[in-house]
């Protein structure tokens, strides 16, 4: 039983946790979350504020006003300038921010912005925050280190996510929470200490192995793939030295020195935050012009190679690579006098080059759902029946972005048979249990980077997700 089972209803929706005094409690999930607030709220938690990237920094206001945006201390009504910029002096050097009151905050890199967003909470006197570790990228040191002055001054921290490796070992509290259609549940109350991380990639590894030879599509990519995925032989996409720079507003490249290789009946598992961006930015200019790198792809093993990563998304289609989502990546802007418009990666870039956009705003991803980027419709189905007809006669490199959120049993099975005609696939997911039963291999990007790739033809479960809770 966890201790939240224990604790009376009234305290739980305080968003106090298992302590209504300050410290850090962690919520370890076993995928990627997208809503911390909304999960706090399935398990009946009041989540407070959020410390989030995309919460908005002015580029129009000094620091001190971006501090206390929204809560600017008053006297007589007015807003009281002096005490804002001595209570801002003192907060920054609180958590060590070389920032002065009047400064302007050009764009900040993500760790700044992590303890801007901490200092801002102290600010406002916020007596329980939580933070998104995946939505930050994982934790850094000097992130932690602010929040730890937070915690320790009385304020209630929740940690939630699966890349809280950072605080595995130094929360009062460490609770495993699963995810999945159903909604969250807590699975387990686990000892932080040392081995924590090691226990938590021991549980989700056990849990998701038994659940995935329970299914009724288990899968075996040793077995159930054709002969080619295992042997050697020149791949069908090749990726060398890939790297994109940062979107505007963003401090982390979309890819940094990405490189890996597919081979024909070879399904390549991909997770990590923004893995979506950087798995994208090789189809074509689909987020702009890379500075170093090549992407090649060839329709057979005996084929020369072709470079797609400077076409456009129609000629990458033409040369045999394909793109498909149902979450299609747009970014919000503010055009022709603040009208909301969403714009691609590419479009952004030259908003923000020509002055049309700010470049000092910090832009960050959106999702909508619609159908399939090549499958353009609202119908789920019809984006089922674009991967089941690219089964028989289709593209020889197929890139899919969470393409299991709708039909499931018949898009595992599409994208099996894909692999099994002689198609390179990857397969790009936030949710580990979408990817095992499917891949040969799972690579774990962060920041642009592959930090890990897990042979799953040896079931090394424990060792993804190791990688992604250390972050």
């Amino acid at each position: 039983m966890s201790e939240f089972d224990s604790s009376s209803a009234d305290t739980r929706r305080s968003g106090a946790g298992p302590s209504p005094t300050g410290g850090i409690d962690v919520l370890a999930t076993d995928t990627e979350v997208d809503d911390a607030g909304s999960l706090l709220r399935e398990l009946d938690l009041a989540p407070g504020d959020i410390i989030d990237p995309d919460v908005g920094i002015s580029p129009f206001q000094d620091a001190a006003e971006n501090l206390f945006l929204g809560r600017e201390p008053r006297r007589f009504g007015l807003v009281d300038r002096g005490r804002m910029q001595r209570d801002a002096a003192a907060v920054f050097a609180r958590f060590g921010l070389a920032l002065a009151p009047r400064d302007n905050l050009d764009p900040l890199s993500t760790e700044q912005r992590a303890v801007f967003e901490v200092a801002r909470a102290s600010a406002r006197d916020s007596s329980h925050v939580t933070v998104n570790a995946d939505a930050w990228g994982g934790i850094s040191t000097v992130f932690a280190d602010a929040l730890v002055r937070l915690a320790a001054a009385g304020t209630h921290v929740w940690v939630v996510g699966l890349a809280v490796g950072r605080f595995l070992d130094s929360a009062r509290s460490v609770t495993a929470v699963a995810v999945d259609g159903d909604g969250a549940r807590v699975v387990e109350a686990l000892t932080p200490g040392e081995s924590a991380a090691r226990e938590l990639a021991a549980l989700w590894a056990s849990r998701l192995g038994a659940a995935d030879s329970d299914a009724d599509d288990h899968f075996d990519p040793v077995t159930d793939t054709v002969p080619s995925a295992a042997t050697p032989g020149r791949a069908l996409l090749s990726v060398q030295g890939w790297t994109v720079p940062a979107l505007p507003g963003m401090s982390d490249p979309v890819a940094d020195g990405l490189a890996f290789d597919v081979h024909a009946g070879e399904i390549l598992g991909v997770t990590g935050p923004a893995s979506s961006l950087g798995v994208l930015s090789l189809f074509g200019e689909s987020l702009g012009a890379a500075s170093a790198g090549g992407v090649n792809v060839r329709r057979a093993p005996s084929e020369d190679a072709v470079a797609v990563g400077a076409l456009s998304a129609t000629e990458a289609i033409a040369r045999g690579f394909s793109y498909g989502t149902e979450r299609p990546v747009s970014f919000d802007v503010g055009v022709l006098g603040g009208i909301p418009t969403s714009v691609s990666g590419g479009t952004l870039r030259r908003l923000v080059a020509s002055g049309v956009a700010d470049g000092r705003r910090s832009y960050r991803a959106r999702r909508r759902e619609v159908g399939g980027l090549l499958a353009a419709a609202p119908d789920p189905r019809e984006f089922t029946r674009v991967l089941e007809g690219w089964r028989v006669l289709g593209p020889a490199v197929v890139i899919l972005d969470e393409p299991l959120r709708f039909d499931r049993s018949a898009r595992l099975t599409a994208i099996r048979e894909l692999a099994a005609r002689g198609a390179a696939v990857v397969v790009v997911s936030s949710r580990p249990a979408d990817l095992v039963p499917l891949a040969h291999d799972i690579i774990v990007l962060r920041r642009g980077r592959v930090q890990e790739r897990v042979q799953l033809r040896a079931r090394a479960l424990e060792s993804l997700y190791a990688a992604l809770i250390l972050g």
